[in-house]
């Protein structure tokens, strides 16, 4: 096995606040955020729909300009989109004409790796997420399973610095996901990039994370910051029996209820036809429009 030279980058997001136009109305989408996670850490994101977990995610990887704050990776502010950055999402991002070789060469290709190196490459990434067999058949006769293990695979080949995850294994059943997350866990034990992982499983977040953090109700801002205190290296489908385990998940999820029951009363009253009295407060009095959203 090719041995790799990935590492973590520190992220920083500093007074971070995204706004978005709704209906002719501007709307906080986040608010305030600040956030400091250095090299090599895993941090999983947890909070209602639509507190800005995704936007969190868009702007570190250099997708959308903050409307205030900075985001930085490794002091320098984020510009654009960053190669050192990987990206997955719930959806496999998979070229469906592509075999699974070819496409776990493309990222590389695109960065102009050599066309030998890059296969070489490519082979040992398949062979780690325990695909060998497989490069030459295309996603449509692969297995929801197979293919996010193929995303994973071309997501790790090009050794991203910071990989940002959104819900990447909701889609599964139990058991499928079950031993994703102890791949994820495996290959991130090995190469060590700084994770930001969105999701709204608990378990699954303290499961992966070193540290959990729980977002407020829409305009997201941050709530709670917990470091998880369990030994690695961990085993998911065990770890959930861990007495310890249990005691953070209670806590978590007391923290997490009251947001959820805010976002969900919030939708009901807007689908209602009149808005909540306390979002008045969350639309941006005079946004920058130097900063609106494309």
């Amino acid at each position: 096995m090719a041995s790799t030279s990935a590492s973590g980058a520190h992220v920083a997001l500093s007074g971070f606040s995204q706004w978005f136009r709704s209906g002719g109305t501007a709307r906080w989408a986040t608010r305030d955020v600040s956030l400091d996670i250095p090299a090599g850490q895993f941090v999983s994101v947890v909070g209602p729909s639509g507190c800005g977990k995704s936007t969190l995610l868009n702007a570190i990887a250099g997708l959308r300009t903050p409307s205030a704050g900075q985001v930085s990776i490794d002091g320098l502010p984020v510009s654009g989109v960053d190669r050192g950055v990987g990206y997955l999402f719930q959806r496999d991002a998979l070229l469906p004409w592509r075999s699974v070789l070819s496409n776990v060469m493309l990222p590389l290709q695109y960065r102009g790796v050599r066309r030998k190196e890059a296969e070489a490459r490519a082979r040992d990434w398949v062979g780690r997420v325990k695909l060998a067999g497989y490069e030459d058949h295309y996603p449509h006769q692969l297995s929801g399973g197979m293919r996010k293990r193929v995303a994973l695979a071309t997501v790790f080949c090009y050794e991203p610095r910071v990989l940002l995850m959104d819900e990447p294994f909701s889609a599964l059943d139990v058991q499928t996901r079950n031993l994703m997350e102890n791949e994820l866990l495996d290959i991130w034990q090995e190469t060590r990039p700084t994770v930001l992982f969105v999701t709204h499983d608990l378990e699954e977040a303290l499961g992966l994370s070193d540290r959990v953090v729980v977002f407020t109700a829409g305009p997201g801002r941050i709530k709670s910051d917990y470091e998880v205190d369990l030994p690695r290296p961990r085993q998911l489908t065990e770890i959930r029996f861990d007495s310890g385990f249990q005691a953070q998940y209670e806590t978590l999820w007391n923290d997490l209820r009251t947001e959820v029951m805010t976002a969900y009363e919030a939708e009901s009253g807007s689908a209602g036809g009149a808005a909540p009295e306390a979002r008045a407060a969350d639309r941006p009095a005079a946004p920058d429009h130097s900063h609106s959203p494309a």
